[in-house]
């Protein structure tokens, strides 16, 4: 079963997730895959990035315990949620199960829009605000559910990917 330790961000570390590079850091100072690094922060067009779940980071479980306390030594992390079990001296208290984590995610999603294909939507934010277009594919992911949007003017058709944030009903 897929388990995450659960770190507090500083000030530090929420700005790099802002800057989309907390991932880089956290993985080379802990040697840790980068893909086992979650960092719940999304870009929504050109505004300042939406923290899902905001001052966290989580990091599967699963690497020998010192790597996520050597963490715990850097400017980027304020604290480790999670414990060490004295039996087995491995993370194991207080870390969120993947299908929780998962949970949680999708209940952030669904504040922002969820549409479905032929739908037409406005655009609220990026480079295409206050345009109409219509939704031809939805893309769900661990982190925003995402959608292609066809923009259609007089010499061309445009496809792009929104996030739910960025659109909404018509």
């Amino acid at each position: 079963m897929i388990s995450w330790v659960i770190l507090e961000l500083s000030n530090k570390g929420e700005d790099e997730a802002k800057n989309g590079t907390l991932s880089k850091v956290l993985s080379e100072l802990g040697s840790f895959d980068n893909s086992d690094i979650y960092v719940p922060v999304v870009n929504v067009g050109t505004k300042d990035p939406i923290f899902l779940i905001e001052g966290y980071v989580f990091i599967k479980t699963g690497y020998p315990s010192d790597r996520y306390w050597r963490l715990r030594q850097t400017d980027y992390i304020k604290s480790i949620i999670s414990e060490i079990d004295p039996k087995t001296k491995m993370i194991s208290k207080g870390v969120i199960s993947d299908a929780d984590l998962k949970k949680m995610i999708g209940k952030t999603n669904k504040k922002g829009g969820n549409f479905k294909i032929g739908e037409m939507v406005y655009i609220k934010q990026g480079y295409f605000k206050d345009l109409q277009g219509e939704i031809i594919q939805v893309i769900i992911n661990k982190d925003l559910t995402h959608y292609v949007v066809e923009l259609k003017f007089r010499s061309l058709d445009l496809l792009v990917k929104l996030d739910c944030f960025s659109i909404e009903g018509i």
